[in-house]
């Protein structure tokens, strides 16, 4: 009986995972405006560069109280500081690399 009332409820709690039904309307407006189709390549570049920064931020385990508890400067600072390790990272990658 335990068991039983327990599946119920998982039933009852199970949601429709709406990003289903955005990205099918996606799809349909696409194939059926193609007239629009920088628009929806812009739509999409900064699609992925969200979904970058979210999967970021939950392998970071962050959440946004987290975020804006730190300060706008701590984050400039980060910032800064991913920044300076890309270019010295690239700048080495480049002068390591026989005939570059």
């Amino acid at each position: 009986w335990q068991r039983r009332r327990s599946v119920e409820e998982a039933r009852a709690r199970l949601q429709w995972p709406w990003f289903i039904a955005g990205f099918v309307l996606a799809a349909a407006l696409r194939s059926a405006w193609p007239a629009a189709e920088p628009v929806f390549d812009a739509l999409s570049g900064l699609a992925r560069q969200g979904m970058v920064l979210v999967l970021f931020l939950i392998g970071a385990s962050l959440d946004p109280a987290s975020v804006r508890s730190v300060g706008a400067r701590a984050l400039a600072l980060a910032a800064v500081l991913w920044l300076l390790v890309s270019v010295v990272s690239l700048w080495l990658a480049f002068s390591l690399v026989p005939g570059g």
